[in-house]
């Protein structure tokens, strides 16, 4: 938690305002007499504030009645907020003409597990981030997992899992789904090349796959609090990237794999996601992303790598377009970090890809990312002030692209429209008709 404690001064009864903090040293040194305010680090500060042991009167002090006096600063814990405000309560609070006044400004933090390759062991994730909790005393607020999810319900659902039949397993996410179990943790994941597709299939723009437990969709954006979170499943391959979704349960050899595979239709839809986006999730690396990391040690650890149609090339024309602050990986189970600086002293993508759940292997790790803040006045909580990312315009490309999307194996490239041909003009109407739904 990160504080800014704003203290007013003001007579009558009435706060006229609140001074911009770049004023307050000013207005403190004209204003305030002399006090010691003792930080948390040991430091002192002093102000020139002078005051009368038995109480304070206005009509004494340096300040014109019905006036404000405003003191600001930035902390970082609650008893570094306390040793500042402290001195003025001691001050100011047995004055029958002056009132005090606290605004405490809470920036939260939001903390996110992120995790690779799940491979269906739910509890045994769950299980780690309970550790994780119990051992740093902290609550995660959020669970992301980029792919290869396995969401099998049931024996028939493994049918459409591609992996070879011996080692195709119910795992646990089947005690989620009937109820048995529920996610201690919100979850959302994307798809990777190992899912029980014909379920998630059913899910094509996103929804609840299990209780508190969200498929993002084939390609699609959430909003979890105040953090935008986008994502685009399956991986990449040349051959099916123009054609439409043809493919139908039950799957022979060659539909298994096709069905998630990532379509240009796909990508098109996520190229019109409005800024700033927090998260993207892919299970597909981005293209040369090893040029902006340590590819050393990557191959070090994993003798194995090397660059291939298994990173997304189209990815990239997402990343240079959203520069999301951070992009999630999996896939190629290990872990690598890299940063992507768009423009000199610009802003800056964060990469992580992570492993497998499995013994000793770095499959998950968790953040932070600023999420609300909310204005507290005297202790006493005033309200929320959260941004609400204005999602219409990508439902509205949605309403637009959806006659494109094909269900047969016909190349469509052409029948997509330019960026700059797409009709995105507002549409005040279809906007209002659609907002709530």
């Amino acid at each position: 938690m990160e504080d800014i404690l704003m203290i007013s001064l003001s007579s009558n009864n009435t706060v006229i305002a609140l001074a911009n903090k770049i004023l307050i040293p000013g207005i403190a040194a004209r204003k305030f007499p002399a006090v010691d305010v003792i930080y948390s680090d040991g430091g002192k500060s002093k102000l020139p504030i002078v005051f009368d042991a038995s109480g304070v009167d206005a009509s004494k002090l340096a300040v014109p009645e019905a006036s404000l006096v405003c003191l600001s600063f930035r902390a970082n814990s609650q008893a570094m907020v306390h040793s500042w405000s402290k001195p003025f309560y001691d001050a100011f609070s047995e004055s029958k003409s002056l009132q005090l006044n606290e605004y405490c400004v809470q920036f939260e933090t939001m903390k996110i597990a992120v995790e690779g390759c799940m491979h269906g062991d739910l509890d045994k994730v769950y299980d780690t981030i309970k550790y994780i909790e119990n051992t740093r005393n902290i609550k995660i607020d959020l669970l992301l997992c980029y792919g290869d999810f396995q969401a099998v319900r049931n024996g028939k659902d493994m049918d459409s899992l591609n992996v070879a039949p011996k080692y195709r397993e119910m795992k646990s996410f089947w005690k989620y789904y009937s109820g048995q179990e529920v996610a201690p943790v919100p979850t959302i994941f994307i798809g990777g090349n190992n899912e029980a597709s014909n379920y998630l299939w059913e899910l094509y723009y996103g929804g609840w796959a299990a209780s508190n437990i969200y498929f993002l969709g084939y390609a699609m954006v959430v909003k979890f609090g105040n953090i935008r979170i986008d994502g685009l499943s399956g991986i990449y391959n040349a051959r099916n990237y123009c054609l439409g979704h043809h493919e139908r349960p039950p799957y022979n050899d060659n539909t298994i794999r096709y069905v998630y595979h990532v379509r240009e239709y796909d990508v098109h839809k996520l190229m019109h996601l409005e800024k700033p986006i927090d998260i993207f999730l892919s299970h597909d690396w981005l293209l040369s992303i090893t040029d902006y990391g340590n590819w050393q040690q990557l191959v070090c650890c994993k003798k194995t790598f090397q660059r291939s149609s298994k990173e997304l090339l189209e990815a990239n024309l997402l990343l240079e377009k959203l520069r999301p602050s951070y992009w999630f990986s999996a896939h190629l189970h290990c872990k690598f970090t890299a940063l992507v600086e768009h423009e000199e002293g610009g802003r800056v993508t964060k990469f992580l890809a992570l492993d497998k759940c499995l013994p000793g292997r770095k499959f998950l790790q968790v953040g932070e990312q600023s999420s609300t803040c909310k204005i507290v006045v005297n202790g006493l909580r005033a309200g929320w002030k959260t941004e609400e990312p204005n999602l219409v315009n990508f439902l509205k490309q949605l309403h637009l692209t959806n006659p494109l999307i094909l269900t047969f194996s016909d190349d469509y490239s052409e029948d997509i429209p330019n960026e700059d041909e797409d009709d995105l003009e507002d549409d005040a109407e279809w906007n209002n008709e659609n907002r709530s739904s």
